[in-house]
């Protein structure tokens, strides 16, 4: 379905990409499908949307790299009507958002950027209630969650992981993920038909931001993954990274329905380690 008009409130956020129309766009690159599992119910891969392709900046300043984020989430809005079209809407905004925080504190354009970042995050609630609606029209199609399915849906979308059984960082048995670019590691514990721990390792080194593109786009998507169906995580994964960056020895943790995500610094390794588990 085409929109005839601009919805509100990406109107906002339109006119103030507009100069960033002429910048020459780099190509896209892999296509990705995806799904929403969860450690309670998943979705079959033959529910899965096929999404547009991954886009990627062409500017190196945060700066403009916001702005072509920015530019590319207000363009695919217009066109965005199943779930995941609204899902990688939502992606752009945070990545949007991600850069913006970047802008040095003497940078010409740091007022405005932190003033963009609270119409973009207004942009990323709006996809998401869109996202939500998408959801709810779509046909009800659950089934017991399975390794399986959680390892498709990593292997699948920005993450491209690759899985082999291996040993968790504590020592235990588990079904051990990599990220393509390297970026990302996960570890799944339990049984082949109840995944009770899902672990997201976002290496980095002491003392650096938290707050990167990667991290972001990452931390976004594992959370699609693990939490149970209806539940949106929000602004969530952003304001968790930001917190980090504040506060780095003080652990974050929420309660989303039956999951509890955990997100702490990693002391040793100086990066981010994201833990969903079970409470049932």
């Amino acid at each position: 379905m085409i929109h005839q008009s601009i919805k509100s409130p990406l109107a906002l956020s339109i006119g103030g990409v507009g100069l960033v129309a002429s910048v020459v766009i780099a190509l896209s690159y892999w296509s990705q499908t995806q799904q929403t599992v969860s450690l309670e119910t998943a979705s079959p891969a033959s529910e899965a949307a096929t999404t547009p392709d991954i886009f990627i900046p062409s500017a190196t300043d945060p700066w403009e790299r916001a702005l072509e984020f920015g530019w590319e989430a207000a363009v695919a809005a217009q066109t965005a009507s199943s779930e995941a079209e609204w899902r990688r809407v939502g992606d752009l905004w945070l990545q949007a958002i991600a850069e913006l925080e970047q802008v040095p504190p003497d940078s010409p354009q740091r007022q405005e950027a932190q003033a963009k970042i609270q119409a973009y995050l207004a942009n990323f609630d709006y996809a998401e209630e869109e996202k939500a609606k998408a959801r709810a029209a779509a046909p009800a199609v659950t089934s017991r969650l399975s390794m399986a399915i959680v390892k498709a849906a990593l292997a699948d979308g920005p993450m491209q992981a690759e899985f082999s059984s291996g040993t968790s960082a504590s020592g235990n048995p588990a079904i051990i993920g990599q990220t393509a670019d390297g970026r990302a590691r996960m570890e799944l514990l339990g049984s082949e038909e109840n995944l009770t721990q899902i672990k997201l390792i976002l290496p980095g080194e002491a003392g650096a931001s938290p707050v990167t593109m990667a991290n972001v786009v990452y931390l976004n998507h594992f959370l699609g993954v693990v939490l149970p169906d209806g539940i949106g995580q929000g602004t969530w994964a952003v304001d968790s990274l930001n917190r980090l960056e504040a506060q780095p020895n003080r652990p974050i943790s929420k309660d989303f329905g039956p999951v509890q995500v955990k997100v702490s610094t990693d002391a040793s390794a100086g990066g981010v380690t994201v833990n969903a588990a079970s409470k049932q």
